[in-house]
């Protein structure tokens, strides 16, 4: 999940910090983002459009639902749709945010994800060509895939209809290929197009690098019956020795996060939220606050702990 905020700058992002954001997205192999919850700099959109990263927008709707608040979730949906519609990195609009941390699912909660969702679907018609980045293709066939929320498809090669298919949001489609070519889709009054080559060896730069990828930490060999950092902050929390170890990692982390963790420190709802996440997802949320070496410390320390 992406926030859109940075040490010392807060949400006041520059494109250089935009940049540096879907760099590192790209680094790690990623080709999804989903982003958090509120509308985002255009500048990211741009960005991962250009770089056929997969995007989940979301509006403000989260932990808490305010049954005074329903307009005001449908009117955020709306903008944001609006303001987003015509990016065709975004696959999908997210209705809400650990909706339920602070309170139970109500009818009346239940009802405003139904009207969201359907403000969602009654948008126009749309048709996608998917792997546009894709285009050096090798072999002498290509497989074609297309989205659209109508329920007919008509693919085109070189200008030529050459199949249709009738189904529901996905319609795949074989092709074969023998030099470059120039792929549509339509349906409706819709249309998408891209290109595709083909080639004689497999394109490097579609290739990730084969460093070895490892953890933050070196992750060893885990004894089961002792504690470790795969635990949840309630299992440890209930031994004095592991609560005592967590306790004084934790305070070294609130001390980096200033305000923010004090705030925290007093909601009762996301202290509950924390006692069935894992140490270990937890501590990857802290940052540079806490460092890999020390991660590995604690790990061996909790390790020494029998259950």
């Amino acid at each position: 999940m992406r926030h859109q905020d940075r040490k010392g700058i807060g949400n006041a992002l520059t494109k250089k910090e935009h940049r540096e954001d879907v760099k590192l997205i790209r680094e790690i192999g990623a080709n999804t983002v989903r982003l958090a919850h509120y509308q985002q700099s255009q500048e990211f959109y741009d960005l991962c459009d250009e770089y056929s990263i997969i995007v989940r927008a979301e509006i403000p709707y989260i932990t808490s639902h305010m049954p005074s608040g329903r307009e005001n979730t449908l009117s955020q949906m709306r903008e944001l749709i609006a303001q987003c519609y015509n990016h065709p990195s975004i696959v999908c609009w997210g209705l809400s945010n650990e909706i339920a941390a602070s309170g139970a699912l109500t009818d009346d909660l239940m009802e405003n994800h139904r009207l969201l969702n359907e403000l969602c679907h009654r948008k126009e018609p749309f048709v996608r060509l998917c792997q546009k980045g894709y285009i050096k293709r090798t072999g002498s066939v290509a497989k074609i895939k297309v989205y659209s929320n109508l329920h007919e498809v008509t693919l085109l090669l070189d200008g030529k209809e050459i199949g249709k298919k009738s189904g529901r949001r996905v319609f795949e489609f074989s092709l074969p290929i023998s030099s470059v070519h120039f792929i549509g889709a339509k349906a409706g009054d819709v249309c998408d197009s891209t290109r595709i080559e083909k080639a004689s060896e497999p394109e490097p730069s579609y290739i990730f690098g084969k460093e070895e990828i490892v953890n933050r930490f070196e992750r060893g060999d885990y004894d089961e019956s002792c504690y470790s950092i795969r635990d949840t902050m309630g299992e440890l929390s209930k031994n004095p020795k592991t609560a005592a170890i967590v306790e004084r990692l934790m305070q070294q982390a609130r001390a980096s996060r200033g305000d923010v963790a004090g705030t925290a420190a007093k909601n009762a709802n996301l202290e509950r939220m924390m006692t069935v996440m894992t140490l270990e997802s937890l501590l990857k949320q802290v940052g540079p606050a806490i460092s890999p070496e020390q991660i590995k410390s604690l790990n061996q320390a909790l390790q020494g702990i029998k259950k």
